[in-house]
């Protein structure tokens, strides 16, 4: 009998997700427990496997699509086997048509989304839709190839795998035939480098196009959204970090391995839960045009990835001591990195703290609110500076702040006062390691 593979809940906050590839082509045998496709979900990606062992059937969803927690995305069972489930059947003959592309125009700032496959116009020459594969759609973006400028060679003109591979092996002669010395040198210079993956310094033509997708498309079109939608305003202090730094020094003292050391991250995380239970309006979200004022300290940790950021969130961070905010940071970006996170991990943030501060580059930036959340704190560097104490002039470490909020959920006044109670805890860390 059939199996019906559907979109499964990985988190409590789960209620939908967008395929973004398929691992597993139609008559394909899967074992129990493997890998048939990956969805994206709040810059989450994860693998949907089968609970069964068999062939696969049909395919019932599409590459670019959304879907609900519950849909069916697939059928599998024994090789030949037909699906009883009529709508499903309908639904999958719709897919085996060629899916049709909308070609990327100039200035859309975006990529082709998928339309319904209704007598698409074949050809690049039509200058209308395209027909073409998900595997050689993503080829062509992973090779940095316009894939409307091919000929497709399958069924009704559709573009295939192979049809990529042949125009990029084209390209490659012809960039080689035409190649000067100093062009030879660019296309044996390294594929990609550590400040921009995806880019091929050997791939033809004068540019590299890097597809606005996955986490790099999820995370700027929240900020679009956030920056265009929201009255935000940023205040920006120098503050001193020197008794930060002597209590880091020792609690240090002494511990040698790494994963148990106290960073300035862990410090600040622990300052900020202890300044929002004193200023509690800063601990909110504006959310069905109500501002929430939230007991609890979510505190969210932005961590930057190869590709984009995520904010994975401790919860009850009020409740936690040092260690236990320490040891938890350390495991949420961990996980960030390795790509564990699960969707319950980012969900129900209530403030936010990005740090930029390690990179040494950075004295103050502008960070964007994280919605719904009403606030976010940015962090820089700590490096020293001439001040003024008592009187002469001292050497002394400083480091720079940025609080941004929403000004329709938080006043002027009462963001300046959270920033001197932060301040205050800054200078006396231990007031805020004793709560």
């Amino acid at each position: 009998m059939a199996y019906r593979l559907v979109l499964p809940r990985f988190g409590m906050a789960m209620r939908k997700a967008k395929v973004i590839e398929w691992k597993k082509e139609i008559g394909d045998f899967v074992e129990k427990e493997e890998a048939v496709l990956a969805v994206e979900n709040e810059k989450l990606v994860s693998d949907i496997v089968s609970m069964e062992s068999g062939v696969l059937l049909k395919k019932t969803a599409l590459v670019g699509e959304d879907y609900l927690v519950g849909d069916t995305l697939a059928w599998l069972g024994a090789a030949g086997e037909t699906i009883e489930d009529e709508d499903a059947a309908e639904e999958s003959e719709k897919l085996s048509a060629p899916i049709a592309y909308s070609a990327a125009q100039p200035g859309a700032g975006g990529t082709a989304q998928p339309e319904q496959p209704e007598q698409p116009e074949i050809g690049a020459a039509s200058g209308g839709r395209i027909a073409v594969s998900p595997v050689a759609k993503k080829l062509a973006a992973d090779l940095g190839i316009d894939y409307t400028r091919i000929t497709g060679t399958g069924p009704g003109g559709r573009i295939g795998k192979e049809d990529v591979l042949e125009y990029a092996a084209a390209l490659k002669q012809q960039a080689a035939s035409g190649a000067s010395g100093a062009a030879q040198a660019v296309l044996a210079a390294p594929a990609q480098t550590a400040i921009c993956p995806g880019y091929d310094a050997a791939a033809p033509g004068n540019y590299i196009a890097v597809p606005y997708t996955g986490m790099r498309k999820a995370v700027g079109d929240k900020m679009q959204s956030a920056w265009s939608s929201i009255p935000m305003v940023t205040h920006h202090v120098k503050a001193d970090a020197g008794a930060l730094m002597e209590i880091i020094r020792q609690l240090n003292d002494g511990i040698e391995e790494k994963a148990l050391r106290f960073s300035v991250n862990d410090l600040l995380l622990k300052l900020t839960a202890t300044a929002l239970q004193k200023y509690p309006a800063m601990n909110a979200t504006f959310e069905n045009d109500e501002i929430r004022i939230h007991k609890n300290v979510n505190l969210g940790i932005a961590t930057a990835l190869e590709d984009g950021l995520i904010v994975p969130v401790i919860r009850k961070a009020e409740e936690k001591s040092l260690p236990e905010i320490s040891a938890e940071a350390k495991k949420l970006i961990a996980s960030a990195r390795a790509g564990r996170l699960a969707p319950d991990d980012i969900a129900g943030g209530t403030f936010t703290v990005t740090n930029l501060g390690g990179y040494g580059s950075v004295d103050f930036f502008t960070p964007i609110v994280n919605p719904p959340q009403a606030a976010i704190l940015g962090v820089g560097r700590i490096a020293d500076a001439a001040v003024p104490v008592g009187g002469a002039i001292c050497i002394r470490p400083m480091i720079g702040l940025s609080l941004t909020y929403d000004h329709r959920a938080v006043d002027g006044a009462a963001a300046a006062e959270f920033m001197k109670e932060f301040i205050t805890l800054l200078n006396a860390p231990l007031k805020a390691l004793l709560c």
